[in-house]
Formats: structure tokens, C-alpha cells, sequence
């Protein structure tokens, strides 16, 4: 199959830029041919091979008007490039674009998000352009299906803009197992956090993150502030440094902040999922984070809010935990103290259940989901 790429920075950093590039590499493993239209690449992805890249102008604004220029920059190009247009069978877009063939939504329903924004924010130039940019692509009829990373996304869709079910679908992330996987005993895990530094008097709760107040990091220190029977629970966070407001939040509490470990970004989170005691994720939102699907995979009791999509994979109790109301600190308390807890054999079990669950979402089922849609999809050959 012929493909074109649309996204506006083709590069090898950030979430959703790391997913499209294992994605172009997987596609052109399978034997496809992809064309990718873009404004921003680096030295790593001009090097890819297999892939033709196709390069917009990049206008001197800020970041959100970028986006919105490269929307209709791209829709333009899609349309008008002869070139372009006779060397795709199908294009697929991703992030804030309007006009493709088919679109993946990775970040979730923008509506729905935004609605937990500040005043400031919820009211601002940026987040107006980007619910401009997704009315526009789940109401201009200029998109033929759309593909979700979770059940949670299809739903928030179908009920925030009527969109067809026929024309939805639910392709789950793919998730590196052999990058993420379990210790494989305990004393392993043991030996593995004196590595990392971990106290052995101390349990170690994971928490990791770009942006601490969409990831629920108050409710972790709201559920830390009065409980004695977390006293010997500490918090690694790993990813965005602390800001000024949790940081005022923690050192309100008598005796919290020494117990708060800062990581800044880490290459080594696959270490720290396996030898930490239990990763805890209360996010007001997320569509379906890596995180999640990361630290199932590495057999880490996770807390998990119903808020996220990759709550779909979590059956409480016996793989994971379900965090019901992510703002909740007493119910986040609760799923600690159980968490951190647990007897070895108990551990173990969940371990092994969190595990099997993410086995099936390897990189080949997942691109295998993506071919059968193509397929579906593809244009009828010109006379």
C-alpha cells in the first residue's frame, strides 16, 4: 500500500512523535511505501529509509498558530500536489490535522479535556484553536474514518460530535514487551533497586510525568498527608520537575517533601517500572497512556484512574487497580496502602496477570488492525 503521512513534526521526541515514527518503521518493515508530509524533521528521521518526506514551510508564529497554519497548509498540498496525489492510495493523519483519508486521535476528545483547563487556559486563544481545529475535522465531512486508541475516546466522540460508530475504530497502542517486562524474581527486583538506589526500608510508589496537574499529582499528595500507615511509602516522579504550586502543596504538609525523590527525564524508566513497588497514575485525563501500558507490561501494580483509557485493561483487584474518582485522595490512600502491601505470592500473581494483558498489543497486531482498515478504505483504481 501506498501511503501518505500527515503530521507536523516528524521527529524522534515526544509521545506522539515516538508512536509515528515505530509506526513508519513497522509499515515499511511490512512492505508499504510511505510519503510524509511535514513542516519539522530531525537528523534521525531524514535518515529513515523507505520513507519519502515531503517538507511544508514552517511560518515564523508561535506554536499553536503553527498548527493551525500547517492544518490548512497540508489539506492544500494533500489536494494540489499532483505528485503527491498520484504516488498515495490512502492518507492518514494524526494531531491537528482536518483532511485525510483517515485520522488517529492519540491525545483523546480536545472538548472533553478542556473542560478540566483553568478559566485562563479554557478561555485562551490556544485551547479556542484547537477546539476550532477538532470541530473541523469531526464535523467537515473532509475525513473518512477515524481510529481511537481506547473504547473511552470512541465513546467521547460519538456522544461530543454524533460521529457515525461505522466510521470509528479502536486500534489499542502497541507496547515494546521485550523492553518492558517483569524482574524475574524477587531477589532480582531486590538487586535491581539497590542498583537504582531505592532505600529497602522504604517502599517506592512511581509517578511519572509531563504535566503533574492533568496527571493528578495533588491527589497523591492530598492521599500522603494523613496517613500513618503510608508513613514508609515515598514518591519517585519521574519527567517534569516539580512546579512552584505542588511544591507549595508539599511543603504544607509536615514531612512530605523529603519523601518526594525528583528524577528529571529518564532513559531508564524500563528499571524503575520493574523495581519500584507500585506506579500510580491519577490523571484527570488521558485518552490511553503509555505510562499505563508500560508499567502493566513490566508487571507493576499500577493504580490507574477510570479517567484514562487504559483503564479498560484494568481488572481491580486481580491485575491492577481501579482508581473510580481521580481527584479522590482517600480512595487513592486506600489503593496505596493495599498496593504497597501486598504479600509477595499476592504481588506476584498480579504481576504475572498485569503481564499476559499486555502481551497481545505487540507491534505486529497492531499494524495488522491498521492494514485491514487500509484495505477497507483504500480508493477504487482509476479507469
Amino acid at each position: 500500500m501506498r501511503l501518505g503521512l500527515i503530521y507536523h513534526q516528524f521527529v524522534d521526541s515526544g509521545g506522539l512523535e515516538k508512536y509515528l515514527l515505530g509506526l513508519s518503521r513497522t509499515l515499511v518493515d511490512s512492505g508499504h511505501q510511505l510519503d510524509v508530509v511535514t513542516a519539522k524533521t530531525d537528523a534521525i528521521t531524514r535518515a529513515e529509509s523507505g520513507i519519502r518526506l515531503h517538507m511544508l514551510k514552517r511560518p515564523p508564529l508561535s506554536s499553536m498558530l503553527r498548527l493551525w497554519d500547517f492544518a490548512w497548509r497540508s489539506e492544500s498540498f494533500c489536494r494540489n500536489d499532483e505528485r503527491f496525489r498520484s504516488s498515495v492510495d490512502l492518507t492518514v493523519g494524526f494531531g491537528r490535522t482536518i483532511s485525510q483519508d483517515m485520522h488517529r486521535a492519540g491525545g483523546g476528545c480536545h472538548a472533553i479535556y478542556s473542560r478540566l483547563l483553568p478559566a485562563s487556559k479554557r478561555l485562551g486563544l490556544k485551547n479556542r484553536l484547537e477546539l476550532s481545529l477538532e470541530w473541523q475535522l469531526y464535523n467537515s465531512g473532509k475525513t473518512r474514518h477515524f481510529v481511537v486508541n481506547a473504547s473511552k475516546v470512541r465513546d467521547e466522540l460519538q456522544q461530543t460530535y454524533g460521529i457515525d460508530p461505522a466510521k470509528c475504530s479502536v486500534i489499542h497502542t502497541a507496547v515494546n514487551t521485550t523492553q518492558f517486562f517483569p524482574a524475574e524474581s524477587e531477589s532480582q527486583r531486590q538487586i535491581l533497586r539497590h542498583e537504582l538506589g531505592m532505600p529497602t526500608d522504604r517502599k517506592i510508589a512511581l509517578f511519572v510525568s509531563s504535566s503533574h496537574r492533568r496527571k493528578g499529582l495533588g491527589t497523591i499528595l492530598n492521599a500522603l498527608s494523613s496517613s500513618a500507615s503510608l508513613a514508609d511509602l515515598d514518591v519517585w516522579i519521574a519527567g517534569k520537575a516539580l512546579d512552584a504550586r505542588h511544591r507549595q502543596m508539599a511543603q504544607a504538609i509536615p514531612g512530605l517533601l523529603p519523601r518526594l525523590k525528583f528524577l528529571g527525564e529518564r532513559s531508564d524508566l524500563p528499571a524503575l517500572y520493574r523495581a519500584c513497588d507500585v506506579f500510580v497514575h491519577p490523571t484527570l485525563y488521558d485518552a490511553c497512556a503509555n505510562t499505563v501500558l508500560q508499567a502493566m507490561s513490566s508487571g507493576t501494580p499500577s493504580i490507574v484512574s477510570a479517567a484514562d483509557g487504559a483503564a479498560e485493561f484494568i481488572d481491580h483487584g486481580r491485575n491492577g487497580f481501579l482508581l473510580k474518582a481521580p481527584t479522590a485522595s482517600d480512595e487513592l490512600r486506600h489503593h496505596l496502602e493495599v498496593a504497597s502491601s501486598l504479600a509477595p505470592i499476592t504481588r506476584a500473581q498480579i504481576a504475572e496477570a498485569a503481564r499476559n494483558r499486555m502481551l497481545p498489543l505487540t507491534w505486529h497486531a497492531h499494524v495488522t488492525k491498521w492494514e485491514v482498515l487500509f484495505e477497507e478504505l483504500k480508493r477504487p483504481t482509476p479507469a
